[in-house]
């Protein structure tokens, strides 16, 4: 692709990226860390072009210094985004001109060379983001709204899908990102807990960046510490985590789980949904249970009532289906391979998942609280996991 030699600052930012992603004609070799670069560019245009529009002064500015000589320190502090600004020039100037050498026949099949660069695109692209987050974070006039999508681009499809149901934005409080994370992968290991936030959240803030969540990423692989070569599915791995999940989808088709599904619809007919009616009619059956004679006597000295029978049956199928949603849950948290086939697997759907929330979590609740006693106020401590693991899952997060 011909390219214009740039004469403004913005077309300066917007030939990098082209230029990055061009391979060099004499070679077939090409550097995947320059394409992840040249994303971070793509980004940064987004970024900064709304922002410089709204200066055409320091527009010229930013020009004239782009096309001076100066020494880059890859270190500088930025006070302003003015600063971060021409920090984010020096960069970008330095890494093209990196670029340019590297597609020159003397470098292109020099693997010491090969190898240098490579190394300084990753640590420059680390810096870029720094940067980057930076700026959005001084929040100049003209600052664009990002959202979660601005980013796919340079995340990994399993943290991705993770902000996804975290947040549409970019910018979300410790305090919601790490309850969010418990839910889905098991809480981050207490001695590890400070440097994650620490890591993650800026200074003298309790606010998590998809930038600085990219950065540890990165370090610690995604879920955090679970993720690195050691810990790798192997191929084998793979098959079993499939056919573990197709023995989860048979069970979901089966008449046995067909009847438990019909079973808890047929409590609840011509009840309206809401929490209260819902609630209302799970106590009517936990009423029942509590009043039953109990299951340990022997079956041909106790006569049940059509009802108390009725009531057996749907305690059989609030357990069964509990449990199918646990090793769901079980299955879901074993890594990026098991979540990749869950996602090419239609089923169980959101729409049945949502049925679990509104009709089994009362049937639960009445459980421990009338049946077995508890008092209500601990039930958000006693509520099983799977009903905020599934909640999260069918509900993301709109803002």
């Amino acid at each position: 692709m011909v390219q214009t030699h740039p004469t403004d600052i913005l077309t300066f930012f917007s030939n990098v990226s082209a230029d990055l992603q061009e391979k060099p004609q004499h070679t077939s070799q090409v550097i995947f860390e320059s394409f992840i670069f040249a994303a971070h560019c793509d980004l940064g245009n987004v970024i900064i072009k709304p922002i410089l529009e709204r200066d055409v002064s320091f527009q010229k500015e930013l020009w004239d210094y782009c096309t001076k000589d100066f020494s880059y320190d890859n270190m500088a502090v930025c006070v302003d985004y003015k600063d971060t600004l021409k920090a984010i020039v020096k960069l970008v100037n330095s890494v093209q001109q990196q670029h340019g050498l590297f597609k020159s026949k003397g470098h292109a099949y020099d693997n010491e060379k090969r190898n240098h660069y490579i190394h300084v695109l990753k640590d420059e692209t680390t810096r870029f983001r720094e940067l980057l987050n930076c700026l959005y974070l001084f929040n100049p006039e003209g600052t664009p709204k990002l959202t979660i999508q601005h980013f796919q681009p340079i995340m990994s499809a399993d943290a991705y899908d993770f902000w996804k149901l975290l947040s549409a934005d970019v910018v979300v409080s410790w305090a919601k990102f790490s309850s969010i994370y418990n839910i889905l992968f098991g809480s981050v290991e207490p001695q590890y807990q400070g440097y994650v936030k620490q890591f993650l959240c800026e200074k003298k803030s309790e606010n998590v960046t998809a930038f600085t969540f990219i950065a540890l990423i990165e370090r610690f692989g995604f879920p955090f510490a679970k993720n690195n070569d050691k810990n790798a599915m192997t191929e084998e791995g793979r098959v079993e985590v499939t056919k573990m999940m197709m023995d989860l989808m048979r069970e979901l088709a089966s008449s046995e789980m067909r009847g438990h599904l019909l079973t808890v619809y047929d409590w609840y007919r011509g009840v309206e949904r809401t929490p209260e009616a819902l609630e209302k009619r799970a106590n009517q059956w936990a009423d029942i249970i509590k009043s039953s004679p109990r299951t340990d006597v022997d079956a041909t000295k106790v006569k049940k009532t059509e009802d108390q029978q009725r009531a057996d049956n749907l305690d059989l199928a609030r357990r069964a289906i509990s449990l199918f949603y646990q090793r769901y849950m079980v299955l879901w948290k074993i890594g990026p391979a098991a979540r990749e086939v869950i996602k090419n697997v239609d089923s169980p759907g959101k729409a049945r998942m949502r049925d679990f929330l509104t009709y089994v979590l009362p049937l639960d609740k009445a459980n421990l609280i009338v049946v077995i006693g508890a008092d209500a106020k601990n039930w958000d401590s006693k509520r099983p996991k799977v009903y905020d693991f599934i909640h999260t899952l069918v509900n993301p997060a709109t803002k």
